[in-house]
């Protein structure tokens, strides 16, 4: 135990397994108060382990309460129990160094508390200005306004109810993609608005978003909520609107730095999609985590008021990335 090479100490021993307490007690409390004097003084941890997962006797556990000890159950459930502790060892020093060096949010002034979900296209412009990339797009009221912005972004476009009334647009016939030709921008807008007032009022109605369609790439969903144990949590999946059935995602509480998006991006089990394949370019790695990091920073700025940050699908193609659907909700007040 005084071996300054290793770091604690395995015994191996099984509690006594008598019952009721033997009839010559005192031979066995002077052998294991000598045993929990020395356990005490011991300059690195021991860690107890009997050789099979049992019970143990009402007596066996007299004694262990007795010198203050735990026996771990069998050496499988042990040996995994302390390599636990050592990885929980490990997370937490370094955590404490790299909040050391982390680089502090900076704190955003919102002009009036939010409340509720903003539309996807405040969301968008809120994230742009602080310098998230984002899909272009133009918010606007009536048709012509629709096909103008559908002419100015070239053809094919897509088409989206814009309201904080509604949070899943596809679901109510709010969602047109891939339209070719001002004829089919002014029969979408009529569609869309149509669908969107028979949910609800028209007054809750933003307008309509116009953007152009982008090519088929990588799709991610990157976002944070605020979990009521952990604080603000980082997730990163693969697959867009499929995470959830593909379930390729990682997990951090923030504060993270790059160093650590970079990891939760290698983690997932599509990882390799990155690299390229297929004759495909791999994707831009340093500014893909500097946007996700800079997402992880504008939630921690929002902290008092938001309540979670969703961007699905964060789209990679070729050597671009942008965001095209952007959730914002806020706490209640």
């Amino acid at each position: 135990m005084k071996d300054p090479r290793f770091d604690f100490t395995i015994f191996v021993s099984e509690p006594p397994r008598v019952a009721p307490a033997p009839p010559l007690l005192d031979p066995f409390l002077e052998y294991y108060d000598s045993f929990g004097e020395t356990l005490r003084h011991a300059p690195r941890p021991v860690v107890m382990m009997s050789n099979t997962s049992v019970d143990l006797t009402p007596f066996g556990r007299s004694i262990a309460d007795r010198l203050g000890i735990h026996y771990a159950g069998g050496m499988e459930h042990g040996m995994k129990a302390l390599g636990k502790a050592l990885w929980w060892h490990e997370v937490v020093a370094r955590a404490g160094e790299r909040l050391q060096q982390q680089e502090p949010a900076p704190v955003i002034t919102l002009n009036e508390r939010p409340s509720g979900s903003w539309p996807e296209y405040k969301a968008r412009a809120f994230l742009q200005a602080h310098g998230v990339p984002v899909a272009p797009g133009k918010l606007v009221t009536d048709e012509e306004e629709a096909v103008a912005a559908a002419q100015a972004f070239g053809f094919p476009v897509a088409m989206k109810i814009q309201s904080s009334e509604i949070l899943h647009k596809s679901d109510i016939g709010g969602v047109l993609l891939n339209l070719t030709s001002a004829d089919e921008v002014r029969q979408g807008f009529r569609s869309i608005m149509h669908n969107a007032t028979a949910q609800t009022l028209p007054r809750a109605v933003d307008g309509i978003l116009i953007s152009p369609m982008r090519p088929a790439g990588i799709e991610l969903l990157v976002g944070v909520i605020q979990d009521p144990l952990w604080g603000q949590v980082l997730a990163v999946g693969l697959g867009g609107i499929l995470v959830e059935i593909l379930k390729d995602t990682s997990i951090r509480v923030l504060p993270v730095q790059r160093d650590e998006i970079k990891e939760m991006l290698l983690e997932l089990h599509g990882a390799a999609i990155f690299q390229g394949i297929r004759g495909q370019a791999p994707v831009n790695m340093d500014a893909l985590v500097d946007s996700i990091f800079r997402v992880a920073q504008i939630s921690q700025g929002l902290k008092d008021n938001l309540e979670s940050l969703e961007i699905n699908p964060f789209l990679l193609y070729n050597s671009h990335l942008e965001a095209l659907d952007v959730l914002m909700t806020w706490k209640q007040k």
